[in-house]
């Protein structure tokens, strides 16, 4: 049988067959035939065609048994010879499949945004086996000798998310001996390895900042997890891999193709599995409040672009507080913020009072494009007390806006929510048992601020008096004036004198043409008291 297919190493199921006839088709017996592999994949070894010479029967029939090489799997070309016959050599092909095979790939700790570090300590396991195997000094690794199928690696290691590449298969027909998956990467500063960076991962690292935990202490083994850049060491570095990855997820950096680079390798790798931290337990509740009380510096009833707004933030109930988050929502086309740190690189709001002591800003950055606000900070030591003022934004009216509302709220995104974290069982203002807690969820409140700026339109192309010309005795209508302001409407012959004064704060007023005004041109000037006047011509006729 031609064409056949068996895995590596392997006889194959049927023989090849060739059968010898004379002219007549009458079989010729005693005819011989030699076999010969005349062809096998490159690096195949241990191959064969059993017999090598043979005979045909009384049928006019001889055969011969493959026995496929090792691996690289691939296609074999056997001749069958008889000589002096016509249709002689024959040819017949048999393809081998693979049996074993290898998966390989690079496994980096990503430091901040283009930033990436080798890691000699990265446990890379296969879930469908068990297998098991750590990445070297390059943050390369490889297992060997895998049988064909699919199979899901998954990535972790201390102060990191877990990865997971799923169906890395290896194929039957592949020719490569090696199934590489490229380069990966885990994000740095999960320390509870829920697949983000968030105040959460704050309460073990401060602790364990504060404590100076290193490889050499005896309370390695619960404060590895702040070791971010693996350099067995909770230090200054780690913080600024937080502060580089905070509010990135992991999602956002597998698969990045990123090269392997010299990067901090680990010494000394633990036997230890990773230990993980749960959310820290909160033993009050925590309100963020808005109201129109927290805004300053003008009269909320007489907004105009150019005030400027202030809105506070303030935290309550927060015992024990260590880190906190919030991410607001705003109107870009009527508010701005006004940059609080101008030495400092972007917009950035201005920190509170509360927390106190050693504060350390993970983000602070203000998108006036997008209108978002992100903010957070980490404190080392738990705050005691009920809170406090806990940020300011400064606001710019800068545009009279299509609605005259403009609403603060909580940004939508999943991935950006506020909250505040408190340390867990604190003893003497020192968290302790950071790592086996249970989770409670930290509950908050907010109260809706709207901000109303009034609609203004241009003096001379918006506001609109009609009908005109008017009868007499019918109403005319000032509109599109400005909203929420007192505006006075004087009506004056083309000669100067005053028919008409009256006022009003509506933003389109009605006025009836008294029957008694003769035929003829009016003028017209509306003034806000602003500084906005409009005037034009009235035409009245009978």
């Amino acid at each position: 049988m031609n064409n056949q297919a068996n895995t590596c190493t392997a006889t194959l199921n049927e023989p090849f067959v060739v059968k010898v006839v004379d002219v007549y088709s009458n079989p010729c017996p005693s005819v011989g035939v030699n076999w010969q592999v005349i062809h096998a994949p490159s690096g195949a070894a241990e191959y064969s065609i059993s017999p090598t010479m043979t005979t045909t029967n009384i049928h006019g029939t001889a055969s011969s048994l493959l026995t496929l090489g090792t691996e690289p799997p691939g296609t074999y070309a056997i001749s069958a010879i008889c000589s002096g016959l016509s249709g002689s050599p024959i040819i017949f092909t048999a393809n081998s499949l693979r049996r074993f095979g290898t998966i390989a790939g690079v496994c980096l700790l990503r430091l901040g945004t283009n930033r990436y570090g080798t890691c000699s300590d990265i446990l890379v396991t296969i879930l469908e086996t068990g297998a098991t195997t750590t990445t070297n000094n390059n943050s390369y690794f490889a297992f060997s000798h895998l049988p064909v199928g699919a199979y899901t690696l998954v990535f972790d290691t201390w102060g990191a998310s877990c990865d997971t590449v799923s169906t890395v298969n290896i194929s039957p027909t592949q020719f490569e001996d090696t199934t590489s998956i490229g380069t990966v990467s885990v994000l740095v500063g999960d320390v509870n390895d829920d697949g983000k960076v968030n105040t959460e991962d704050w309460p073990l690292f401060g602790s364990a900042w504060r404590e100076g935990a290193t490889f050499t202490n005896s309370n390695w083994s619960s404060y590895r997890e702040g070791d971010f850049d693996h350099s067995l060491a909770v230090n200054g570095g780690d913080f600024i891999v937080l502060r580089n990855n905070f509010g990135k997820e992991q999602e956002s950096f597998t698969h990045m193709g990123a090269p392997s680079m010299p990067g901090m390798s680990g010494q000394g790798v633990l036997p230890m599995q990773p230990l993980k931290c749960s959310k820290a337990i909160s033993s009050g509740q925590i309100d963020l409040s808005f109201n129109l009380s927290t805004l300053e510096g003008v009269d909320i009833n007489d907004l105009r672009v150019g005030n400027t707004i202030y809105l506070k933030i303030d935290i309550n109930d927060a015992t024990d507080f260590m880190a906190g988050e919030v991410h607001l929502s705003f109107n870009p086309n009527v508010l701005e913020v006004i940059d609080s740190l101008p030495k400092t690189e972007g917009v950035n709001i201005q920190p509170g009072i509360y927390p106190t002591g050693d504060v350390w800003s993970l983000i602070n950055n203000a998108d006036n494009i997008l209108g978002k606000i992100d903010y957070a900070v980490g404190t080392i030591d738990p705050q005691t007390g009920d809170g406090g003022l806990f940020a300011v934004v400064p606001f710019r009216i800068k545009a009279y806006g299509a609605t005259a509302k403009v609403g603060f709220d909580f940004a939508p995104e999943e991935n950006r929510t506020t909250m505040f974290v408190e340390a867990p069982k604190a003893v003497d203002n020192k968290p302790v048992d950071l790592i086996k807690i249970a989770p409670v969820e930290v509950r908050m409140e907010k109260q809706e601020v709207v901000v109303v700026v009034p609609m203004r339109y241009s003096n001379l192309d918006l506001t609109k008096v009609y009908p005109n010309p008017v009868t007499a005795g019918q109403e005319i209508t000032f509109a599109q004036l400005t909203a929420g302001k007192e505006k006075t409407i004087k009506i004056y012959t083309i000669n100067g004198e005053l028919v008409r004064e009256f006022s009003s704060a509506l933003d389109s007023v009605q006025w009836i043409v008294p029957t008694d005004l003769a035929s003829g041109i009016y003028l017209y000037l509306i003034d806000d008291h602003a500084g906005s006047i409009n005037q034009g011509k009235i035409g009245i006729i009978k």
